[in-house]
């Protein structure tokens, strides 16, 4: 037999599917998820018991899995399957891009690396190597750090160029608590790593931090010069 809130739950889907999300509330959002997760049960208090936890419904998709778990009436189906969107949101745009050969401005090097960094909840930092067109040779997650920083191996940097044959590089980290503004040591790292580079006839182009949808090219703002 149906359940009582069945009717309740395809409208909801009913609405995503003539509206899109423009319309819904955070915790319509949130709702309408854990219909996926969670059977035959008014799910919209646990909806806003989760956005009043953790905020938005952003922080919600970033939250650990045991503070998840913490929440009453999250299962581990549940989590599992909040988990589950940050991650496959990344897999899609990352799989969107594998077509990019040309990463020639900085609106398209962000485009390629931002899906990168989506479901980091530390700081990680990636390694772009380019050829001297500036098409893509590949990309390499090099480092994971804390919550509020990361290292960059200048060795295993040099290692992977020289095997990829780059002739041009750019470095991203993320902040994946704060602002895509560049600390004192992002500065003195990007300056170290780039005159090291060129000791190995690899000019760096560009460090770009990543914070969700937001950046910065230390390029763009003169924070160094390539």
């Amino acid at each position: 037999m149906p359940g009582i809130h069945d009717n309740h739950r395809q409208r909801l889907r009913n609405r995503f599917l003539e509206e899109g999300l423009q319309s819904f509330e955070p915790h319509e959002v949130m709702e309408l998820l854990l219909t996926y997760s969670i059977d035959r049960r008014d799910v919209n208090p646990l909806a806003h018991t989760l956005i009043k936890t953790f905020g938005s419904i952003d922080k919600v998709l970033e939250a650990p899995p045991d503070l998840l778990a913490r929440v009453d009436g999250v299962g581990e189906r549940t989590v599992v399957f909040l988990k589950l969107i940050p991650a496959v949101t990344a897999y899609y745009l990352n799989s969107k891009n594998r077509e990019i050969r040309e990463l020639d401005t900085t609106e398209k090097l962000v485009d390629y690396l931002i899906p990168k960094f989506l479901d980091k909840t530390i700081e990680c930092s990636y390694l772009v190597c380019l050829d001297n067109r500036l098409r893509l040779l590949g990309c390499t997650q090099i480092s994971e750090g804390t919550e509020t920083q990361t290292p960059f191996p200048i060795r295993k940097v040099t290692d992977i160029l020289l095997r990829t044959r780059a002739t041009a590089a750019v470095v991203a980290h993320n902040h994946p608590n704060g602002f895509p503004v560049p600390s004192s040591t992002d500065l003195t790292v990007t300056e170290d790593l780039c005159q090291h580079l060129k000791r190995v006839e690899v000019k760096l182009l560009d460090h770009i931090i990543v914070s969700g949808a937001d950046y910065v090219s230390m390029r763009d703002i003169g924070a160094f010069q390539p």
